[in-house]
């Protein structure tokens, strides 16, 4: 899980542009893993922020799916944050509209 620590690393200190560098590097489904482990596994809203910068930079349907399965999981650790439903219609929206 050397990956897992170095995104975390990245991700926690604000350094999105090595996180996302180090992102590409990752077979998707082994990145997916590795955010939703560490999105479930902290009260830190750091790896949604992260999600919410590649969606801006990739606009994908990846990066749009990994958005809802961060914002349920927020939703498990914080029940009264309003409006996660939303962005997760806001995500399914745009998984129908993305080419990839």
């Amino acid at each position: 899980m050397m990956n897992a620590t170095l995104i975390k690393n990245y991700i926690y200190s604000g350094n999105y542009s090595e996180a996302e560098k180090l992102s590409l590097q990752i077979p998707e489904q082994e990145l997916e893993k590795v955010l939703c482990f560490l999105s479930s596994g902290t009260l830190n809203i750091s790896i949604f922020s992260f999600v919410q910068y590649m969606v801006e930079k990739a606009s994908s349907a990846f990066w749009h799916k990994i958005g809802i399965d961060v914002l349920y999981s927020l939703k498990d650790k914080y029940p009264s944050i309003d409006g996660i439903e939303n962005i997760v219609k806001y995500h399914l929206r745009e998984i129908g509209e993305c080419k990839g």
